[in-house]
């Protein structure tokens, strides 16, 4: 978890530069609420013992280590939901959101150490998969993480995070400035998701499994399907499913869309 405490970091100061010399403080507030939120699910499903805090065939994730130290039991469980919270929420958010918002506000393009600061944490986030990279795709093989697409609590759960932003797009139709924004970041999560898939993919470290036959569990699934699901969790569960994190502080009034195309502050 050590990389992620590092991007997650760097990510962190360049929502910190972007408010404090450039007047952006949306980062920073869809920060905590993608990093809150995801917290309190990973919190629950390590509870809930969904999540396990070792290899022990449930399967689930990764040991805690933390700069080549072990942190195990339920200390190690909660610390690794914090991380992931942040990382897997917040931070991914962010790096669909910055693009967009460097676009719209190109003064801040100008600064060369937030710009330094973004650069680094894209690198050091594509370089957590480089890092674990494997020689071959292991079908059905004991693996740190499988999840079944199609539960049908998963199912709802998507619902849910797919209308909440739909429906605020549909009934903001006078607010021209956050329809723009929250479009901007739907089409850069959508593309950081296929980036992010397809790292992974040809990394060897995420693939599609179907029901097997009785003497395997798991079987590679169909190279069509598999595209398919690679695009679909890109689109859905990374596009619609982070965009809440962006669209509910808008709709409480934490974020001022105007402010992206300020001037810099000071």
């Amino acid at each position: 978890y050590s990389i992620e405490v590092g991007f997650s970091l760097l990510t962190l100061i360049a929502c910190l530069r972007l408010w404090q010399r450039h007047g952006n403080k949306s980062c920073i507030v869809v920060l905590a609420a993608g990093a809150g939120s995801w917290w309190i699910i990973e919190t629950l499903l390590f509870l809930l013992g969904t999540r396990s805090n070792g290899e022990d065939g449930s399967g689930l994730v990764d040991a805690c280590v933390l700069f080549g130290l072990p942190i195990n039991g339920v200390t190690g469980g909660l610390l690794a939901a914090l991380i992931r919270g942040v990382a897997e929420g917040g931070v991914i958010t962010i790096l669909g959101l910055l693009p967009c918002d460097f676009y719209r506000g190109r003064h801040a393009i100008k600064d060369k150490v937030l710009l330094a600061y973004v650069a680094a944490a894209y690198v050091s986030y594509f370089a957590t998969t480089f890092a674990s990279t494997r020689k071959e795709k292991e079908v059905g093989a004991s693996v740190d993480s499988r999840r079944e697409l199609f539960k049908p609590g998963s199912i709802v759960a998507t619902a849910i995070f797919v209308f909440v932003p739909l429906a605020q797009l549909v009934l903001a139709a006078n607010q021209p400035a956050f329809r723009r924004r929250a479009l901007d970041l739907l089409l850069s999560l959508s593309v950081l998701g296929l980036l992010t898939n397809y790292q992974m993919y040809f990394c060897n470290v995420r693939w599609v499994e179907i029901s097997g036959t009785t003497e395997e569990a798991y079987m590679r699934a169909p190279v069509a399907m598999e595209h398919l699901i690679l695009v679909y969790d890109a689109v859905v569960e990374i596009g619609f499913m982070y965009l809440p994190f962006y669209t509910v502080p808008w709709a409480m009034g934490l974020i001022d869309d105007d402010e992206v195309t300020g001037d810099e502050a000071g």
